[in-house]
């Protein structure tokens, strides 16, 4: 962490990595692709749908009975769920540093606030009969603060919860905002991958109908029945090859958009390690805004001496 200065004496840190600089530049090259890619056939309609649907329902069961469900048209995406679900743990502890330093923010400004209010207000004094019989106060009538300089409290507390919105709190948010628009990528590639294992188990059909025509063919009896026969097995290889098509497009497409969401992916979870040097930030604005606030309640510097106004180092 390198200090820097922010006036009023202040030493804040300033840790400028992905969060505040690289981010924007990578925030703006996600690219939210289309759910109706249109080389690898319709992913719309009744048909799809069910076909998909039917896809999804298989998985889920051969997840808890394996040997009731064929998983070998089943894309693996171990690499994806391990990144996802630990990127999901961090997403949610972000979430709960961001609304503990919420409260700190409110916290400081509060006593702050509080601070000024008290400090120009009168002290009590003590009264007394008079030479002439009377009740007088003794001595003048003076503020708690006496001669401290209220503002430079109210520009200790600006300066403290600017630092900490646009140094700490904001760069939390533009993670948290970047996780949940891959979290949105995320569920477009899964959609992808259901729809790539949907047409594998639809052209694996296909297939086996196809070799079913085909012994039918060879058993045929008679012209008519090969005829026929011939006729359903040239529609179904028709068929066959119109699949194959589209589960190549379906595939080819997958494959490109899960390299672009893991790599967004992995990207946002290399730059989590930035979170440490943001809470040692956190401390470190705590640290110096106090401080100043206790010299300019003693009216003193750093080293102890008597105040001569505000520090400027």
């Amino acid at each position: 962490l390198t200090p820097e200065v922010l006036g009023f004496g202040w030493r804040a840190t300033r840790a400028k990595v992905f969060f505040g600089l690289g981010f924007q530049d990578r925030q703006s090259s996600v690219v939210v692709m289309s759910s109706t890619p249109t080389k690898s056939g319709s992913t719309t309609g009744i048909g799809p749908f069910f076909r998909k649907l039917k896809e999804k329902q298989r998985q889920q069961l051969a997840n808890y009975f394996p040997s009731l469900v064929d998983a070998s048209f089943t894309t693996p995406r171990t690499r994806q769920a391990f990144m996802e679900e630990e990127a999901k743990q961090f997403a949610a502890n972000i979430r709960l540093m961001e609304k503990d330093i919420r409260g700190l923010k409110l916290a400081d400004e509060t006593f702050m606030a509080t601070c000024q209010q008290v400090l120009t207000s009168d002290l009590p004094r003590v009264y007394d009969f008079g030479d002439d019989g009377h009740v007088h106060a003794v001595g003048e009538l003076d503020t708690i603060g006496r001669g401290c300089q209220v503002e430079d409290l109210v520009k200790v507390q600006q300066e403290l919860s600017q630092g900490m919105e646009q140094d700490v709190l904001t760069p939390m948010k533009q993670w948290l905002f970047a996780w949940t628009t891959v979290q949105e990528r995320l569920k477009e590639l899964e959609e992808m991958r259901i729809e790539v294992d949907s047409r594998k188990r639809q052209v694996f059909a296909l297939r086996q109908q196809e070799a079913k025509h085909k012994e039918a063919l060879d058993s045929a009896r008679n012209d008519h029945q090969k005829k026929n026969k011939a006729k359903t097995l040239e529609d179904t290889w028709r068929t066959q090859q119109r699949k194959d098509a589209k589960l190549a497009n379906a595939t080819a497409t997958y494959q490109s958009m899960e390299s672009e969401v893991l790599e967004e992916l992995a990207g946002l979870i290399r730059d989590a390690v930035c979170l440490k040097s943001y809470l040692a930030a956190c401390t470190e604005f705590q640290r110096e805004a106090y401080q100043s606030l206790t010299h300019a309640l003693l009216g003193t510097h750093g080293n102890g001496g008597p105040s001569q106004g505000p520090e400027s180092k």
